[in-house]
């Protein structure tokens, strides 16, 4: 952990070096357009389901919110590491972080930062504020599973590019969590009374079900979900990880 927070100040201070200010800066700004499209997306929503409660006041600041939060973290401190990894895998480039004495999945997951993202964090927190009249606790138990909503996915992104150890799926495997995560966009109603819940069930582990408990509680039942759900997942990615480093050094 204490390394972990060592690589996470030094990589916040290399975004900010007089040559590196002027993209990171760059990339706020365009993370900041992306938000501000983002949400036109949901307001056209509206416009589409205008009976749908889903996309309207408290409800739309949840899930955005929650969104927003989730996916800046894992586009802060996974992508540009995982993106990659499903690659060099494939290439037999992984025999340098492997001589280290540092976690393989540690390693191959913060080692690079992308400071921009993070950008999304306080937005989202200040809408929170000013649109939902929530108490303190309320507050804390959202945070502590959007936390976990982000180990949960962080676990699934690892899995799918430790599947390039059996499959050529090479930088794919990131389009392939992308494209699934975006599930965590929306409420988590419409998808419960879906005969495919199962399969979107993982993926509004994220921050769907965050959101939701933002507004109607049952916290206990959500952190449940959650929790058993992240066990599972790094149970399967230690195990996955176990066997493909095994049959990568054969």
């Amino acid at each position: 952990m204490n390394y972990l927070l060592t690589r996470i100040k030094k990589l916040i201070r290399q975004n900010f070096l007089p040559e590196n200010r002027v993209q990171t800066i760059s990339e706020i700004i365009a993370v900041l357009v992306w938000m501000v499209s983002t949400v036109m997306f949901y307001y056209v929503l509206q416009d589409i389901f205008p009976e749908q409660e889903f996309w309207r006041g408290a409800n739309f600041a949840s899930i955005i919110a929650s969104f927003f939060i989730v996916d800046g973290l894992l586009f802060s401190f996974l992508f540009r590491n995982l993106f990659e990894l499903s690659d060099q895998i494939e290439s037999q480039g992984i025999d340098q972080r492997l001589l280290l004495p540092v976690g393989f999945r540690s390693y191959s997951s913060f080692r690079r930062m992308q400071f921009s993202s993070l950008i999304q964090i306080p937005v989202s927190i200040i809408l929170v504020i000013l649109i939902l009249p929530i108490s303190i606790p309320s507050f804390l138990l959202w945070t502590g599973s959007l936390i976990i909503g982000f180990l949960i996915a962080y676990h699934l992104w690892y899995i799918f590019s430790l599947l390039s150890f059996w499959i050529k799926i090479g930088e794919k495997s990131t389009f392939l969590f992308e494209e699934f995560s975006l599930i965590c966009m929306f409420p988590a109603a419409p998808f419960i009374a879906s005969e495919l819940f199962v399969f979107f069930f993982p993926f509004l582990t994220f921050a769907s079900f965050s959101a939701r408990g933002l507004l109607e509680g049952g916290w206990g039942r959500v952190y449940m979900m959650q929790g058993a759900t992240l066990i599972v997942f790094v149970i399967i990615a230690k195990i996955l990880e176990y066997l493909g480093l095994r049959r990568y050094r054969q």
